[in-house]
C-alpha cells in the first residue's frame, strides 16, 4: 500500500516537473532548468521533453557568457552540432578572452565546464579553459591572499581548501551556504592566532593583543605580527 502511495506522488512530481519544462518558453530559462534537472539525476525521466526544449533553444543566440557557456555544453551533451565560435564575441582580436570577464564567476565556472567538451582542433576551448582556470583559482584565494597571513606570517597554515571541505561537512545543508563562508574564514584565523600565542609571539605582542581584543581597539598597534592578527580578527569576526 505505502509502495503505490509512494508511485502515486513520484508520478504527480514528475507531471508538475514535465509541466514546467514544456511551459516554459524563455530560452535561458529552459536551458538552468534541463540543467538543474542533469544535475539531480533525474534527467532520464524527461528526455523526451528535454530534446524538444534543446531543438527549440538550438539557434537562439545567447548574450552572457554564462547562458552561452551553458547552451553550448547541454548542445554538445545532447548531440546536437553547435560551432565553438558562439563564444567568438567574448574574445579580442587575438583570440584570447576578455579580461572585464574575470569577475563573472558564474560566467567562468559555465564556461569552464563548457571547455571540456571541445575537440581536438578547438584551440579557442583550450584557451577557454586555460582563462577560466587562471581566474577561478584568482578568485578562489583572493580573501587568503587579501588578508595578509600567508606573505607575513610564515607560521599560518595555508590550507584554505581543506578548512572549507570542514566547513561543508558540519554544515551540510546548501542553503547554509553563507556559513560555510564563515567559519572557513575563522577556521583559517584562529590557528593561526593560537600559535601566536603558543609559540610565536613574546610576552609583550600577546598582552598588547590581549588588550586590543579587550578593547576591541586596534588602531594603536605597531607590533607586525599582532597587527596582522589583528586585522584579520576585526575584518571577518562579524562573519559567523
Amino acid at each position: 500500500m505505502q509502495y503505490e502511495l509512494y508511485g502515486t506522488t513520484l508520478e504527480e512530481l514528475k507531471q508538475k516537473a514535465r509541466g514546467l519544462l514544456t511551459s516554459e518558453k524563455e530560452p535561458c530559462a529552459q536551458l538552468k532548468l534541463i540543467d538543474s534537472m542533469q544535475r539531480l539525476g533525474v534527467a532520464y525521466h524527461f528526455e523526451e521533453e528535454i530534446r524538444d526544449s534543446l531543438n527549440q533553444v538550438r539557434d537562439v543566440v545567447m548574450g552572457d557568457l554564462y547562458t552561452t557557456a551553458l547552451q553550448f555544453r547541454l548542445m554538445r551533451e545532447h548531440g546536437h552540432p553547435i560551432c565553438s565560435g558562439v563564444f567568438d564575441k567574448f574574445q579580442d582580436g587575438n583570440g584570447r578572452f576578455m579580461d572585464s570577464l574575470s569577475k563573472d564567476v558564474t560566467g567562468l565556472l559555465s564556461l569552464y565546464e563548457a571547455s571540456h567538451l571541445g575537440m581536438n582542433s578547438e584551440d579557442d576551448l583550450e584557451e577557454a579553459k586555460n582563462f577560466s582556470i587562471k581566474h577561478l583559482m584568482s578568485l578562489a584565494g583572493k580573501w587568503w591572499k587579501d588578508s595578509g597571513f600567508k606573505e607575513n606570517l610564515s607560521f599560518a597554515r595555508d590550507q584554505l581548501v581543506e578548512f572549507y571541505l570542514c566547513a561543508v561537512g558540519i554544515i551540510s545543508e546548501p542553503h547554509f551556504s553563507e556559513s560555510w563562508k564563515g567559519l572557513t574564514k575563522m577556521s583559517c584565523i584562529v590557528p593561526t592566532i593560537d600559535d601566536m600565542y603558543d609559540v610565536y609571539g613574546s610576552l609583550d605582542e600577546l598582552q598588547c593583543f590581549t588588550d586590543a581584543v579587550d578593547r576591541y581597539d586596534y588602531v594603536n598597534i605597531t607590533t607586525h605580527i599582532v597587527q596582522i592578527c589583528s586585522l584579520g580578527l576585526d575584518k571577518n569576526s562579524t562573519v559567523v
